[in-house]
């Protein structure tokens, strides 16, 4: 599909040792599989090795759009979010608490602080976002088929607090874009946003 569209592309398989390198003890510990990593600039040594230009479109518009300020304005009418619960797998316990001092989300896994390897921080976040979306296995490998294209619904949480949410994508090469129950576009705070795609058939618990 990469090829046949043209689009832009650092292969992480094929540039592996040049662009990408590997943590030796990451193969170890977790396997070969997680154990690639990439920085800014073979990134961009790569787009200028590959003709690839930084310059964004004139028709580009923003993922997001922000508030000036951290404002609570689009969750005049939220509910309490202290607590998300995230349902990635039966294994593996995931889930952000809000910290009223930071005004922010910490994230947990198995019920242990969730650390940013390289400055050994508690990964935190101003925004999360919740997209469902269709999901179905198609072959005996597990692999997945997730409906992106299409719309559906979700939850945007910040400050505490989540209202409900809508998104829409019109096809493989324009953005998703989400809206607010007017169906007006959706405006967040500024900060770091964690967006979470899961089975339309699960359910996320906030408290």
């Amino acid at each position: 599909f990469i090829n046949k569209n043209n689009i832009d592309d650092i292969d992480g398989m094929a540039l592996d040792g040049v662009t990408f390198f590997r943590d030796n003890q990451r193969i170890l510990e977790r396997g070969l599989e997680h154990s690639s990593y990439v920085i800014s600039d073979k990134i961009r040594e790569s787009m200028a090795n590959y003709g690839i230009t930084p310059t964004l479109s004139e028709n580009y518009q923003p993922m997001f759009n922000f508030y000036k300020e951290d404002d609570d304005l689009e969750l005049e009418d939220a509910k309490i979010a202290e607590k998300i619960t995230l349902p990635y797998s039966d294994y593996q316990n995931s889930y952000f608490v809000y910290s009223p001092a930071k005004k922010e989300y910490e994230r947990y896994q198995n019920n242990e602080m969730h650390l940013d390897e390289a400055e050994n921080k508690q990964i935190s976040v101003k925004n999360v976002i919740v997209q469902f979306a269709d999901m179905e296995i198609i072959d005996n490998e597990g692999r997945m088929k997730v409906g992106l294209i299409g719309e559906g619904t979700g939850y945007y949480f910040s400050n505490g607090k989540y209202i409900p949410i809508k998104w829409k994508k019109d096809g493989h090469f324009e953005q998703t874009k989400w809206y607010n129950k007017n169906g007006e576009l959706l405006s967040i705070n500024k900060g770091k946003t964690w967006i979470n795609v899961f089975d339309s058939k699960l359910e996320i618990f906030a408290n």
